[in-house]
C-alpha cells in the first residue's frame, strides 16, 4: 500500500508570516490539530500543531497576535514523505523520529497532502470496500510505542 492510498489530500496551510491567532482560526474553522507551513513556492518548511501555540504563547509571555509561524518552526527539522513510498517505511519514519503526522509532497517538492496516524489506523481497519485492512493494526504498534512513549514515562 502507498501513501497516496491513504494520505488526507485536503491540507490546510499557511505562510511563515503568518500569526499564531491565524492559525489558531484555522484550526478551529476546519477542526483540525495542525497545519502545515509553507514557503512561496508551496512547499512545506514546518508543521504548527496546537500544542505549538499553547506552548508557545506561554514561554514567550506573548499573544498569539505577536507571534507567527515562524517562530514555531524555527530550528525544526521537517520529515516528509512522498505519494509514491509504502505505508511501511512511512510508519518507520514516524517511530524512528516519534512524529505524529509527515507531509507529503510531489516530485518538485510541493505539498500535496499529509499523513497521520489517524489516516494509518483507518487504513488498518477494513473499509472503504476492502474486505480486509489495507495495512495490519500490529504494523503500526512500533510507531504508536515511539510517539506515545513520554505518556508512559510520565506515568511511573
Amino acid at each position: 500500500m502507498t501513501v497516496s492510498e491513504i494520505m488526507t489530500r485536503k491540507v490546510t496551510s499557511c505562510r511563515p508570516e503568518s500569526t499564531l491567532a491565524t492559525v489558531a482560526s484555522l484550526m478551529w474553522s476546519e477542526n483540525i490539530g495542525s497545519v502545515v507551513v509553507v514557503d512561496s513556492r508551496g512547499s512545506p518548511v514546518g508543521i504548527v500543531t496546537d500544542r505549538d501555540i499553547a506552548m508557545s504563547s506561554f514561554l514567550n509571555h506573548r499573544s498569539l497576535w505577536d507571534l507567527a509561524a515562524e517562530d514555531v518552526i524555527r530550528g525544526q527539522v521537517l520529515l516528509t514523505c512522498r505519494p509514491e513510498d509504502s505505508a511501511e517505511m512511512a510508519v518507520e519514519i514516524m517511530r524512528a523520529h516519534e512524529v505524529r503526522r509527515l507531509p507529503v509532497v510531489d516530485g518538485k517538492g510541493h505539498l500535496s497532502g499529509i499523513l497521520s496516524l489517524g489516516d494509518l489506523v483507518s487504513a488498518a481497519e477494513p473499509g472503504m470496500g476492502r474486505k480486509k485492512p489495507a495495512l495490519p493494526l500490529h504494523a503500526l504498534d512500533p510507531a504508536f510505542r515511539a510517539v506515545f512513549a513520554h505518556h508512559a514515562s510520565a506515568q511511573d
